[in-house]
């Protein structure tokens, strides 16, 4: 049940994100509130300049002792003529669990995607999720009002993240409840990925989301973004973190050579 949930949260996560939710902190002090909307919605503005990104994600996981790590780097070519292409490599380590570390790399191209975990590369069959598609999975967290499920907002200014000037924006996220709401929302397009009903156990097993952006106070884009939470079941804890660091802009994108 432990696994079925993480899997379960991690995909409606996705789906939430494709919901456009950055703008999550849009509650508390209205002065507060009307700041770090007006910081997004010129980070907003800067992204419409911005044609590659390259990207580090790192997530880590603890239950009763045993950890996890998850390390993602790479990049996307995100508008212009070449949107769509992206290559990363995954590492994936659990050595807690006696799981030798996973290494794998992967290039999506022309809208096919294919991974080479060692063993050469391998196109994989279908066609790669398309930003339409995300949209529409997104769809029922775009109807909800998030401000009603954010709470301690904050921003703090003229601080550093890897010695470049940021302004740190930080809010609380009830994840239970925004869940909860938003499935029901987008119960026909989620219904496919087995989200539109969640048992009560799964929703009840969601501690909240603690959300923090960093946004360079030199370009106005979003330089990282790290979220904690934990998922408590069957007396068992698992404590997530996820770190999401904009290594570079508008910088060439090296693509493996795949036979795409």
């Amino acid at each position: 049940m432990v696994r079925r949930t993480v899997s379960v949260v991690v995909a409606a996560v996705l789906a939430l994100g494709a919901a456009g939710c950055v703008s999550l902190p849009l509650i508390g002090e209205e002065d507060t509130s009307a700041e770090a909307l007006g910081i997004l919605e010129r980070a907003q503005a800067a992204m419409e300049g911005v044609e590659s990104i390259a990207f580090t994600m790192k997530l880590a996981g603890d239950m009763d002792g045993q950890r996890l790590s998850l390390r993602l780097k790479g990049g996307a070519y995100v508008a212009g003529e070449r949107a769509g292409e992206m290559a990363f490599t995954l590492r994936a380590d659990a050595p807690s669990l006696g799981v030798p570390a996973l290494t794998m790399q992967a290039v999506a191209k022309d809208g096919s995607i294919a991974i080479d975990s060692g063993e050469g590369w391998q196109v994989l069959p279908g066609e790669t999720i398309e930003p339409k598609d995300l949209e529409l999975l997104g769809s029922g967290f775009g109807q909800l009002d998030i401000a009603a499920y954010v709470t301690g907002l904050s921003v703090e200014r003229s601080t550093t993240f890897l010695g470049e000037p940021v302004t740190k924006l930080g809010a609380t996220l009830k994840m239970r409840d925004l869940l909860g709401a938003a499935l029901a929302q987008a119960a026909d397009e989620l219904g496919s990925l087995g989200l539109a009903d969640l048992p009560d156990e799964v929703l009840g097993s969601l501690g909240d989301m603690r959300v923090v952006i960093y946004v360079s106070e030199t370009t106005g884009l979003i330089k990282a973004v790290h979220e904690s939470f934990t998922i408590e079941q069957d007396g068992h804890a698992l404590a997530l973190t996820v770190d999401l660091v904009v290594d570079s802009v508008n910088e060439a994108i090296e693509l493996p050579d795949a036979p795409l």
